[in-house]
């Protein structure tokens, strides 16, 4: 049986695509399959019925789904998903994350944000 999948190409903002992998691997599922998933949530009937006068759409957007975890510096996104969702991260995060966490009980530091910042700049290197 031949695959009946298509390919679509989307540009979306680096936000965006940051929030929806993370999304979609709360919810076991990849990029692709969250992606499709909500597509076919956005072409359901009741979907396609929220045009009606009868229906009432709200006027301004939603937040995005853990859209406080979003920053533009990587190093906050990294840190602000370490501290509320280790689970999220994957093998090597947790390497690193590790290593940070026994340097600064090493060096009687506290885990900050600040403290975060200059280790991974330092691991960049």
């Amino acid at each position: 049986m031949q695959d009946d999948k298509t390919s679509l190409t989307v540009h979306i903002d680096a936000k965006t695509h940051w929030l929806a992998y993370y999304a979609a691997r709360e919810n076991g599922l990849t990029l692709a399959e969250f992606v499709e998933s909500l597509i076919r949530e956005g072409i359901t009937r009741k979907a396609m019925l929220a045009d009606e006068p009868n229906v009432s759409v709200p006027r301004s957007p939603e937040p995005l789904w853990n859209e406080g975890l979003w920053d533009e510096d990587e190093a906050t996104r990294f840190f602000l998903v370490a501290v509320s969702h280790t689970d999220w991260l994957s093998r090597s995060e947790s390497k690193l994350w590790s290593e940070y966490c026994s340097e600064m009980t090493r060096s009687k530091k506290k885990i900050n944000l600040k403290t975060f910042r200059q280790f991974f700049a330092s691991e960049r290197k």
